[in-house]
């Protein structure tokens, strides 16, 4: 099998390694919209762009979507599921922490480091992040991103496209709404509004932060 990455940053170079670190695929490649001028990402070779994706994918290969931008990677993953024949991978470091009855989406990337703990739903096109820590019983939407080192607690729910960012803590039993942003470092302990950013400690929206 071999894997077809859609996006040679860094991101796209972290979900490299991690399918590497998996051994099961015996090729690992990239498209990117700055090929021709750029044909190499860390290790791995930049064979193409978006405009010759058809050409690339057989049916010995899955396609991974490396874009760190929650919206834009929702937009190509559906672009993608409307092509349709085109299997998404997903990605999970051999270094996570993974409990029993956890249900994990497609083109959802599990970096290393993470724990992800009992009885918890992640959807599909998520990114996890290094050494971030999801407890019993959350709900992840989709298309969300869990950054590094950040903590949730049990039983809490994260809306669609939000983005929980670096060493961010979010207390148990709460409710994150769609496409919210938490701040670097912030402790959330009251439910949040769909589309906010919160930040501080405790976190606040910040239209009320000094």
């Amino acid at each position: 099998m071999k894997l077809l990455i859609i996006g040679a940053g860094g991101h796209g170079k972290v979900a490299a390694d991690c399918a590497a670190k998996m051994q099961k695929y015996s090729e690992i490649f990239f498209i990117d919209e700055l090929f021709p001028q750029v044909q190499k990402s860390g290790p791995w070779e930049i064979v193409g762009n978006m405009a010759g994706l058809n050409s690339l994918v057989d049916q010995n290969t899955e396609v991974f979507v490396a874009i760190g931008s929650n919206a834009t990677r929702q937009r190509v993953s559906e672009e993608l599921a409307r092509l349709g024949n085109i299997p998404l991978a997903t990605l999970i470091h051999p270094k996570t922490v993974l409990a029993d009855h956890v249900t994990i989406g497609e083109g959802t990337l599990v970096c290393a480091g993470a724990i992800i703990n009992i009885s918890t739903t992640i959807g599909k096109g998520c990114i996890i992040n290094t050494a971030s820590s999801i407890d019993h019983d959350n709900s992840i939407g989709d298309y969300v991103h869990i950054s590094v080192g950040a903590r949730l607690a049990g039983t809490v729910e994260v809306g669609s496209q939000s983005f929980v960012c670096i060493s961010a803590t979010v207390a148990n039993n709460i409710k994150i709404g769609n496409g919210v942003t938490v701040g670097a470092g912030a402790v959330v302990i009251r439910d949040v509004s769909n589309y906010q950013t919160v930040v501080g400690v405790p976190a606040r929206p910040i239209k009320e932060v000094d």
